[in-house]
């Protein structure tokens, strides 16, 4: 079931970063590590939009 977060996350990540936020600060907030988020938004670069 957490897979399902993904999309979400990602798309928390990407606006709380718009808004400046930093990854440590966006991982924390959403319980999971500042690499993970990382990679997520590295992974899904190409996606985007």
């Amino acid at each position: 079931m957490k897979r399902r977060l993904t999309q979400y996350k990602l798309e928390y990540a990407r606006a709380a970063l718009a808004l400046k936020y930093t990854y440590k600060e966006i991982a924390h907030n959403i319980n999971i590590t500042e690499r993970s988020i990382k990679d997520m938004i590295y992974k899904n670069e190409s996606k985007s939009e």
